[in-house]
C-alpha cells in the first residue's frame, strides 16, 4: 500500500487551520454576564409584572445562549445573549414608562 505524502500532508494542514480557526472564536461569558445583569435590572424595576412578555422573552434568550455556549456555539451564542439584553432593556424602559406616571399620581 503506498501512501500518498501530498494528501496526508494536505489533510494535515487543513485539520490544523480549521482547528486555530475554531480556537479563534471565543465564548460569549461577556455578553452573557451583562444579559443576566439587565434581567436583573429589568426585574427590580419591576419588569416581570409590567412587561411580562418582553421580561419573559428576555430569560428565554438568556437560556437559549447558555445552552448554545456550552454547545460551543459561540456565535448563536452571542447573538441569543444581544437579544436578550435588547428585550431586557427594553421591559425595564417600558415599566419604567408606566411606572413613572403612578408615582406621580401619588
Amino acid at each position: 500500500m503506498k501512501v500518498n505524502f501530498k494528501f496526508v500532508s494536505l489533510l494535515l494542514l487543513i485539520s490544523i487551520v480549521s482547528s486555530s480557526l475554531i480556537s479563534c472564536k471565543s465564548p460569549p461569558e461577556d455578553e452573557i454576564m451583562v444579559a443576566e445583569d439587565a434581567i436583573k435590572s429589568a426585574s427590580a424595576a419591576g419588569a416581570d409584572e409590567f412587561s411580562p412578555r418582553l421580561f419573559d422573552k428576555a430569560q428565554v434568550y438568556l437560556q437559549e445562549a447558555k445552552m448554545l455556549n456550552e454547545h460551543g456555539k459561540f456565535d448563536e451564542a452571542r447573538k441569543k445573549a444581544e437579544f436578550a439584553i435588547i428585550r431586557a432593556e427594553k421591559a425595564e424602559k417600558n415599566t419604567l414608562r408606566l411606572i413613572q406616571p403612578l408615582q406621580e399620581y401619588r
